[in-house]
């Protein structure tokens, strides 16, 4: 089968974009011949480099060497393509546009977060969707009764490399081994709400001075962080698993996440899990068993959460326990599987 993957050709860490080269990565693992079409983005999102083969130099970035990488602006390397589906993140029209047709899949990553313009086109274009998250799933599927759209929308959760995400060696580690208290991720988007996840913090450190935070994100460090707060812009792959598997807690404050996938990474490394009821956990973090979770923008519920965690090691204990178990449902093997069948039904009905 030939597949062409279009995903944005962003210069900084993206869980969207890591995700669309996974699929191409699993799908040319199996034999499929795949070809990644980079297209920069708009909507005040930096595009990537000069040349697309820079892709495959980023150190957040996973990129087969049997992935073709095409510049989503060459219209006639776009055009030589000719596969027999295509996969998309994007309602907007291909270079050329190309000469050829294949059948077509959209992928949601996320809503409520883009600019109205590109996701009620998205939802409203006419082919099926693969929503990466259940909550998205179900509004995809609204918005296809609606306009009355017959494709069909699936759910496909995100998978974890547990190769690299797994627990510290020692299974057993200490507190001792776990030295920072709460991790979190920045982004500045408003949706993301890390202001909220900071004033949790705060009420934390009142009672407890010496709260050591840290936070990682893709961004520079805001000029309004609190300057206890230890900040890494574009950790390096391996210092990002070790920031996990250092962390008691990790916290996620945001308002919306299509699917959250730091939280389901944190999980998979040991840390317990203090989340809101964003949209994208509920795939994963059932309240009360492998995580605490608190209403979007509530941060009074969030400091009540990390607190209960922290000055209760065995509570904490259990809740991380949980989440690992949960974390190990979600592999890459099984979520290339389910592509897999999809795109070979859409390419072959009657096969």
């Amino acid at each position: 089968m030939r597949v062409a993957i279009e995903a944005p050709w962003l210069a900084r860490p993206a869980g969207g974009m890591t995700v669309l080269f996974a699929y191409g990565n699993g799908l040319v693992d199996r034999g499929h011949q795949v070809a990644m079409i980079a297209t920069r983005m708009g909507h005040g999102v930096p595009d990537g480099g000069e040349s697309v083969d820079e892709l495959r130099s980023l150190d957040w970035l996973t990129v087969d060497d049997r992935l073709q990488l095409v510049d989503g602006g060459d219209a006639a390397a776009v055009a030589a393509l000719e596969p027999d589906v295509l996969i998309r993140f994007s309602p907007e029209p291909l270079a050329g546009p190309p000469p050829w047709r294949a059948a077509e899949l959209v992928v949601i990553q996320a809503l409520r977060v883009l600019p109205n313009e590109f996701e009620q086109p998205l939802l409203s274009y006419p082919a099926p969707k693969l929503a990466v998250a259940r909550w998205l799933a179900d509004a995809a599927d609204a918005h296809h009764h609606e306009l009355g759209l017959t494709q069909p929308v699936f759910h496909l959760p995100n998978g974890i490399d547990h190769r690299r995400f797994r627990p510290p060696a020692d299974s057993e580690a200490s507190d001792a081994e776990r030295p920072i208290d709460v991790a979190m991720i920045y982004n500045p988007a408003p949706s993301k709400a890390t202001p909220v996840g900071v004033k949790a913090t705060e009420a934390v450190r009142a009672t407890h001075p010496a709260l050591r935070v840290e936070m990682f994100g893709a961004y520079p460090r805001p000029d309004w962080l609190e300057p206890h707060i230890t900040y890494h812009e574009q950790p390096a792959r391996q210092q990002l698993v070790e920031l996990y598997q250092q962390s008691k807690v990790f916290l996620l404050s945001s308002g919306v996440e299509g699917f959250g996938l730091a939280s389901l990474e944190a999980m998979a490394c040991g840390a317990a899990l203090v989340t809101t009821n964003n949209g994208g956990s509920a795939d994963f973090a059932e309240a009360d068993h492998n995580a605490l979770v608190a209403a979007p923008g509530d941060p009074e519920a969030l400091a009540a959460h990390l607190q209960t965690l922290l000055r209760d090691p065995a509570r904490r204990a259990e809740i991380a326990a949980a989440g690992l178990a949960t974390a190990q449902r979600f592999r890459w093997s099984t979520t290339i599987d389910g592509l897999e069948a999809l795109l070979l039904q859409m390419v072959d009905p009657q096969g």
